[in-house]
């Protein structure tokens, strides 16, 4: 394990930013997406039974596949409506956090066997190695989870002759020598 820190300018992508509020951590293995989408589908379908099953027997209604019907195109549209509302919330914040890094420069990062530091003219940071619970490959960089946070890194930033993967596994060295 090297002990010498690696230092560079932090600066900000708002892709690879997207990129990282998409990934999703979880401890346990990702299903392939065929599993995924016939589990969606069976778990719909015996939804839909059983929606269609109340709505027949518990109410007497006749028409239940109406109701039906318009209960899906319902969720649907809600669904397609807070959507679209997210990215657009998204790209607010993506917006704001352009406009701070054009207006203070990129900060200055070190990441090192003590964890990681960040110093721009206005503000400094500190994250301890034990603080840091994740870290991870996201397309065009690195992502860093602590608690409820992130830190992204995109992979254009890192010093010449560093890999990104060189880089990730430096990081969880340093991090597995504090746990």
């Amino acid at each position: 394990m090297t002990d010498v820190p690696i230092q560079f300018s932090l600066t900000f992508d708002p892709s690879v930013t997207r990129a990282a509020l998409r990934f999703r951590y979880s401890p346990k293995p990702k299903r392939p997406a065929w599993q995924m989408l016939v589990f969606g589908l069976v778990r719909g379908g015996l939804i839909g039974a059983l929606i269609l099953a109340v709505l027949r027997l518990g109410f007497g209604f006749d028409d239940a596949g109406d109701y039906y019907i318009s209960g899906v195109i319902g969720v649907v549209a809600t669904y397609v409506l807070s959507m679209l509302l997210a990215k657009r919330r998204v790209n607010y914040v993506l917006g704001l956090l352009a406009d701070m890094d054009r207006q203070e420069g990129a900060p200055e990062a070190s990441f090192g066997a003590k964890g990681v530091t960040c110093a721009s003219p206005n503000a400094q940071s500190q994250l301890g190695g034990l603080v840091i619970s994740a870290i991870d490959a996201v397309p065009g960089g690195t992502i860093l989870l602590f608690g409820a946070s992130h830190l992204v890194v995109p992979d254009y930033c890192l010093p010449a002759g560093l890999t990104a993967p060189a880089f990730r596994s430096q990081l969880i060295e340093w991090r597995s020598a504090h746990v």
